[in-house]
């Protein structure tokens, strides 16, 4: 049988590279799929803004254990979109980042499938 295979590989897009840290994604978001994946410069929520209002960028995440940890020591390793495989302890800030990107890309993949006509060519 042939069919078409589809890769979704986790890499920033090259116009994401300066995408601010996005505000926490909420359940009410998930369930209706309406979570906007664009920048609007608002960045992070307060809680995960620093004393010194200093700006992160989504790329700049990397491996630790919580979310302060980003802005003060402890945001070390690979950087997002690869964390590195030893840290199974994703923060709240990486894996909201995570699957917006996932969304992100997944589109085109989604729309390549239903696209295809049922029952074969």
């Amino acid at each position: 049988a042939e069919g078409d295979l589809i890769i979704v590989m986790s890499r920033l897009p090259p116009d994401s590279q300066d995408r601010l840290v996005r505000p926490l994604l909420t359940e009410a978001a998930v369930l209706a799929s309406e979570f906007d994946n664009g920048c609007d410069g608002k960045g992070a929520s307060d809680d995960d803004a620093s004393d010194e209002g200093e700006v992160l960028l989504q790329r700049q995440l990397g491996g630790c254990c919580c979310d302060c940890c980003h802005r003060r020591g402890c945001n070390f390793g690979r950087r997002f979109p690869n964390p590195p495989n030893a840290n199974q302890c994703l923060t709240p800030q990486l894996f909201n980042s995570l699957c917006r990107l996932g969304f992100e890309l997944a589109q085109p993949a989604l729309q390549a499938l239903l696209s295809v006509p049922s029952g074969g060519a």
